[in-house]
């Protein structure tokens, strides 16, 4: 493999890399319908097509 091809790669990469967090969750109407660790984008979504309620969670703490 030379040079330009992994550069190739690299950029194929850094474009499939989450670029937004992924601290939202969707809640449907039913239970299956519980997506966890999504992004805004994702959860705006499905609330636009299947109802239900999207919000960011609440981070997780650490006890010692």
């Amino acid at each position: 493999m030379n040079d330009a091809q992994l550069e190739a790669f690299r950029l194929i990469a850094q474009a499939m890399t989450m670029l937004e967090p992924t601290d939202w969750q969707w809640n449907g109407q039913y239970l299956s319908q519980q997506h966890y660790g999504i992004t805004r984008t994702r959860a705006e979504y499905l609330v636009s097509r299947h109802g239900g309620v999207a919000r960011q969670m609440s981070p997780v703490t650490a006890s010692n």
